[in-house]
């Protein structure tokens, strides 16, 4: 996993050129920021280029835990 970066809110990596690759090829994203829910089996649920705003991530997150 990347170099952890907690400066900001929230959970940010920085990664190598070889860990984005992978990362972008395996869940088929080219921008940032991007934003990934996963279910609470570790699925990918959502992705998304640009934040919705917090009434959209709130919704999409209690979706994505089975509420």
């Amino acid at each position: 996993m990347g170099i952890p970066y907690s400066r900001h809110w929230g959970e940010q990596y920085y990664l190598t050129k070889a860990q984005w690759e992978y990362i972008t090829e395996k869940y088929d994203f080219t921008g940032i920021p991007t934003y990934m829910l996963f279910d609470k089996q570790g699925e990918p649920f959502k992705l998304f280029t640009g934040y919705p705003g917090n009434d959209t991530m709130q919704k999409l997150i209690r979706e994505a835990m089975g509420e």
